[in-house]
């Protein structure tokens, strides 16, 4: 785009320059000009100054849109940029103050949420946390940029510095946050958290601390039915998935593996009609060949009865073996 102002200013610069050249070539030899002129109206060389200050006066006025329309981008450029500073001065101010907060705080795993208690019209926040949010020693920060459609942000407070460690966007919307350590690696996982439905279900977005000291993201689910158990020192989370009567029934086995949030198999009951008539069903069963991407394979599709004791065992008692 910068490279299109300037080939269209040095056509204008052109335009300009042509002129000024038949300006003095009309000067210079008004007779040139002229000639046919004076002998059809019978003028005088005075005639020649009538038709050049017209010219001269559309020539000023074009300068002069050229330079305003450049002062004017300029101009706007040095707001947008005062803008930008000034939304990072505010949210670096805020956390800086809340670092001095948490010097002087007993409790080592204090988390604070410094705009809980203020007004944040001035700067584009909708919520902030700051503390010792993964474990008893680091100080970090995370930063959701609003309800809707957010920017995630994750800072950690580094020789006496704020230093960004990891940015997300989301299609999801956030109002709740969480700090807990799902995977057992003594380090807290933050959860972020949507606004649930009628069903009371709701996105579930996990984020860890990587070994290369940045937050990133490990996965998530829509359910507001989990639980996560260790079993033989392996981290699992259970998810039950319940819709409306239209909608599957799900069961997920989900595996912390590498920091990644690992879906390990999955049971589904779906209706063969929805119509409030018929209540067949199908059940689904899912595995994942991989164990170290978010891979479900569909493996079969048959019809659910309950007297089919593998099928019931199947539903009933998904997640049986994991205590």
């Amino acid at each position: 785009m910068k490279k299109g102002r300037e080939q269209r200013k040095k056509r204008k610069l052109g335009i300009i320059k042509g002129i000024i050249i038949k300006f003095d070539i009309f000067v210079s030899k008004p007779d040139r000009f002229l000639k046919p002129v004076r002998f059809a109206m019978n003028t005088n060389y005075r005639s020649s100054q009538l038709v050049i200050l017209p010219l001269l006066l559309v020539l000023l006025i074009i300068s002069c849109s050229i330079h305003k329309k450049e002062a004017f981008n300029k101009e706007v450029k040095v707001v947008v940029k005062d803008t930008l500073r000034n939304h990072n001065d505010d949210l670096y101010k805020i956390l800086y103050a809340t670092v001095a907060e948490l010097e002087h705080c007993s409790k080592r795993d204090s988390v604070f949420y410094p705009l809980d208690d203020r007004d944040t019209s001035a700067i584009d926040l909708r919520m902030l946390a700051v503390g010792r949010i993964i474990d008893a020693e680091k100080i970090n920060a995370v930063c959701v940029s609003s309800p809707d459609n957010p920017t995630i942000d994750f800072y950690e407070y580094h020789v006496n510095k704020w230093v960004k460690i990891g940015s997300d966007t989301s299609e999801r919307d956030i109002i709740r946050m969480a700090f807990k350590d799902y995977d057992g690696d003594h380090k807290n996982e933050i959860l972020l958290e949507g606004q649930g439905n009628m069903n009371g279900n709701n996105w579930n977005s996990f984020y860890h601390y990587s070994n290369a000291n940045k937050i990133e993201y490990s996965g998530s689910f829509f359910s507001g039915q989990y639980k996560d158990t260790v079993v033989n020192h392996s981290n699992y989370i259970k998810v039950v998935y319940e819709g409306s009567w239209y909608s599957n029934q799900e069961k997920t086995l989900y595996q912390w593996i590498n920091g990644k949030l690992i879906p390990l198999k999955s049971v589904e009951l779906e209706l063969k009609k929805a119509d409030l008539k018929h209540n067949a069903l199908w059940i689904k069963y899912y595995e994942n060949p991989t164990r170290d991407c978010d891979t479900l394979v569909l493996k079969f599709k048959k019809t659910y009865r309950d007297r089919n004791q593998k099928m019931f065992h199947l539903w009933e008692d998904f997640f049986k073996h994991i205590n």
